[in-house]
């Protein structure tokens, strides 16, 4: 038990170690730096995408369409009527009974809002639609939040010099189910065994 704690303790840092010495190399080899002027521009030419699940506002029912792909239902189809219509239908034994809800001592209105629950909301009540989730998520999880403005939490596809093309970005309900999103640790791959056959260079 001690040895894969210290193990997943110490990946964060072998990992903080190699990109700082990366860096190290790229300035020591005098790696021309963008003016503002180029960044910005580069910013408006090549935006970062933010990839969001598919089904985001929907509940999978279990059943499977004809065509084969899930049967959805959209939560305004129940949501998009008064809480009174809904409390003689036992919706959450009936629907929502697949939804395990583990994400601190939060209740569901904490996120969704009570008169328009086909909506989010922040705290000081602005309503948000349920692609703007990473909003919510960062008004409580500011040190993820810092992290996933600077590259190093959410993952990313495309280039990290944006004057040469965009990004792609996970929205934070891709890894994290927001009903419970904690995320099991998980050991790293083992390297390949022909990596020495495929790379004689790396001995």
């Amino acid at each position: 038990m001690a040895t894969s704690t210290f193990a997943a303790e110490a990946l964060p840092v072998r990992a903080s170690l190699l990109l700082l010495t990366v860096t190290a190399i790229a300035c020591a080899r005098g790696t021309p730096h963008a003016e503002p002027e180029a960044v910005a521009a580069a910013v408006a030419r090549y935006p970062i995408d933010i990839r969001l699940p598919d089904g985001l506002g929907e509940l999978r029912t279990g059943q499977v369409r004809p065509d084969g792909r899930p049967e959805r239902v959209a939560c305004v189809t129940c949501h998009g009527h008064a809480p009174e219509d809904l409390a003689s239908r036992n919706p959450t034994a009936q629907m929502h009974g697949a939804i395990r809800l583990n994400h601190g001592e939060l209740p569901c209105l904490a996120c969704h809002d009570r008169s328009r629950r086909n909506n989010l909301h922040l705290a000081d009540g602005r309503r948000l639609a349920f692609d703007e989730v990473d909003t919510l998520c960062r008004q409580c999880h500011g040190s993820q939040a810092r992290d996933y403005a600077h590259g190093a939490h959410g993952g990313m596809t495309g280039y990290w010099d944006r004057s040469r093309g965009g990004r792609v970005r996970n929205a934070c309900v891709v890894c994290h189910a927001p009903h419970a999103p904690s995320i099991v640790g998980v050991y790293p791959a083992p390297p390949p065994l022909d990596a020495p056959a495929a790379h004689p260079e790396a001995g």
